[in-house]
């Protein structure tokens, strides 16, 4: 009996979904409204589905709603922040996930606010985007927000045989300008090996960053590297900090292509201008 019990829990997932500047919204999941009156921080009911679109209903006026296309991971919690991106647009950031302890309680359908509450169909004249998240799950990597309600479980990461240098700690601050040679195949090999075999994209860019303060790689290995990371925020964190450590830097165009959107190729070129 415990087996399935544990089996049919499994089958189920949770979305903790909140705005980073305290906007309020209601919260639609494949047609289904999630909170009864507006919020900036909405936990789902359960979702049985392995990939869900969310419909976001902003308060604000202008703000006008959002389309997101997620994937969830059945048995576990999955936050998600709404921020605005460098164009003044709402665009949806993995901020961690935490598997489900206990069975989600069943919650009675939200009744309808005084506040007239839109319609599950979306305007066709309303301004949307679609995103597709690819989010490498993973368990064992830490992730800490102290603003959403999720836990984290840390687990101690495993040693890594590679012969890349490693300093034990990394620097506050972005590394100076270094001329040395690309590391080689072997090495990068294991670097990425090590970097892509942590659970969060937080842990995978601490690592990252250790592994460019003691090496320098080329734009192509840095393009490479990129791959294991599941958001364009994370790629354009580790892109930035590896830039000055690119042995031939005058090839970083070949990073632009590791990423999703436009509006981060922008932000790479715009740092790449400062810093020359």
């Amino acid at each position: 009996m415990l087996v399935f019990a544990a089996s049919s829990f499994a089958q189920y997932a949770r979305l903790i979904v909140f705005t980073e500047n305290g906007d309020r919204f209601f919260l639609y999941i494949n047609g289904k409204l999630q909170n009864a009156s507006l919020q900036s921080n909405v936990t789902t009911k359960k979702i049985s589905e392995q990939g869900v679109t969310m419909r976001v209903v902003f308060d604000k006026e202008g703000l006008g709603e959002k389309l997101f296309k997620i994937p969830v991971k059945p048995g576990y919690e999955l936050t998600c922040a709404l921020k605005f991106n460098n164009k003044g647009e709402y665009v949806i950031r993995y901020a961690g996930e935490a598997p489900l302890e206990e069975e989600p309680i069943n919650e009675p359908e939200p009744q309808q606010s005084a506040r007239k509450v839109p319609s599950t169909q979306p305007n066709d004249n309303t301004d949307q985007e679609n995103v597709d998240i690819n989010i490498n799950m993973g368990i064992g990597g830490t992730g800490v927000n102290s603003n959403v309600k999720y836990t984290q479980k840390v687990s101690s990461s495993s040693t890594s045989s590679s012969t890349y240098s490693q300093p034990q700690a990394q620097t506050a601050s972005e590394p100076k300008v270094i001329s040395c040679p690309a590391m080689d195949n072997a090495s990068f090999a294991e670097a990425k090996k090590s970097v892509a075999a942590k659970g969060f994209d937080e842990t995978r860019i601490t690592e990252s960053k250790q592994i460019l303060d003691g090496n320098c790689m080329s734009a192509k290995q840095v393009k490479e590297l990129l791959t294991v990371f599941g958001f364009d925020e994370s790629r354009l964190d580790v892109a930035k900090y590896a830039y000055k450590r690119c042995s031939d830097s005058n090839n970083y165009f070949m990073v632009n292509s590791s990423f999703q959107f436009e509006s981060s190729i922008e932000e790479l070129n715009t740092y790449i201008k400062s810093v020359k």
